[in-house]
C-alpha cells in the first residue's frame, strides 16, 4: 500500500499493488487500465474536495435553520407593526 495523497483526510486517493509469491507485482490488461491517468486523479481530487465542501455546506444549513426561522417570525411580526402605524397614520390624515 502507498500513501495517501493527503494526510488526515477521510476522503483520499491511494495507490495499492498486489504483489504474488513467486511472481511478484501481478500485472495483466485490466490493471493497467484501471491505473488512472493524471488528468484523472486530478479530475477525482476535486470531485471530493467539491463532495466535502458540499458536505460542510449542508452541516451549516442544517445548523443556521431554527435561527433563521425565528428570525423570518420576527422580520413579519416587525412588517405587520409597521403596516398598522402605516394604515393608523393614513386614517388619521384622511380624517383631518
Amino acid at each position: 500500500m502507498h500513501e495517501r495523497d493527503s494526510k488526515g483526510a477521510r476522503q483520499t486517493i491511494q495507490y495499492v499493488e498486489v504483489h504474488f509469491n513467486y511472481i511478484g507485482r501481478f500485472e495483466n490488461e485490466l490493471t493497467e487500465l484501471a491505473e488512472p491517468t493524471e488528468q484523472e486523479l486530478e479530475r477525482m481530487r476535486a470531485e471530493i474536495k467539491e463532495a466535502q465542501k458540499e458536505k460542510v455546506r449542508e452541516y451549516h444549513r442544517a445548523y443556521r435553520k431554527p435561527y433563521r426561522e425565528k428570525n423570518l417570525e420576527k422580520q413579519r411580526e416587525y412588517e405587520r407593526l409597521k403596516a398598522r402605524e402605516y394604515r393608523a397614520r393614513k386614517k388619521l390624515q384622511a380624517a383631518q
